[in-house]
């Protein structure tokens, strides 16, 4: 696809009020010469930093990978974590992740905000192109991401309503409760390896991610929203 110069925008994720953490993935990096990512600084202004000393569990960074924008890419091996929140984030809540799948294995974990044994909210692969928002037990509501194109994800956990949104799309719903507090901020799979039985890390881009401690108003949204689509030339 062509690049589509960014459009530089006077709004911003932190002028919505809120806003936890923020990760993306042209600023706040700490690589080596392979490009091999050890630190991961929150540009939200809390500090929630992400970190991973393990050379083998490292992601990569790679240049140009949207809309000539930087990613994060784990290769279903790997995570990036370490980022508690200084209290547990209580539902409702509300997260974007800008992220590209790169294959379809069931139960694998995107983005979780819980720590590992725990149940509670993650980004989780429900096969076929699907994300889910999760518990890492049963699958909430469900958007078909597909593994080809970079997809706005985002979720509005809200205990017995919890929506799922694809780029500017309908939210989708499900009636299975997606309970639990967010905790803290592991990208790529779980901060403390795999829970077994229950999944692994996945194979997955990662360009941003955001976390709002409450779910934000329809004019943010259209804003966040034109944020991303500016940002990353994701849809017309």
């Amino acid at each position: 696809f062509p690049i589509v110069a960014p459009v530089t925008s006077a709004f911003l994720p932190t002028d919505i009020t809120g806003l936890q953490a923020w990760y993306k993935a042209d600023a706040g990096i700490t690589k080596d010469g392979g490009d091999q990512v050890s630190a991961w600084v929150d540009q939200s202004g809390n500090s929630l930093d992400l970190a991973q000393g393990t050379a083998a569990d490292q992601p990569t960074w790679i240049d140009s990978r949207t809309n000539g924008l930087p990613a994060v890419h784990f290769d279903g091996t790997e995570h990036i974590d370490g980022a508690t929140f200084a209290s547990a984030i209580t539902q409702p809540a509300h997260t974007f992740a800008l992220v590209k799948k790169h294959s379809n294995t069931i139960g694998d974990r995107l983005i979780v905000t819980v720590p590992d044994g725990t149940t509670g909210p993650i980004y989780r692969d429900a096969g076929s192109g699907n994300i889910s928002a999760s518990n890492h037990i049963a699958d909430g509501a469900v958007v078909n991401a597909g593994t080809s194109l970079y997809r706005l994800v985002s979720i509005v956990w809200n205990g017995t309503s919890t929506t799922n949104q694809l780029n500017v799309d309908t939210p989708a719903t499900s009636a299975t409760n997606i309970s639990g507090n967010l905790v803290e901020v592991s990208l790529g799979g779980y901060s403390n390896g795999h829970l077994a039985g229950r999944g692994n890390e996945s194979d997955v881009d990662i360009a941003e991610y955001l976390v709002y401690d409450d779910e934000i108003t329809s004019t943010d949204l259209t804003n966040l929203q034109d944020y991303f689509k500016d940002r990353y030339a994701l849809w017309a």
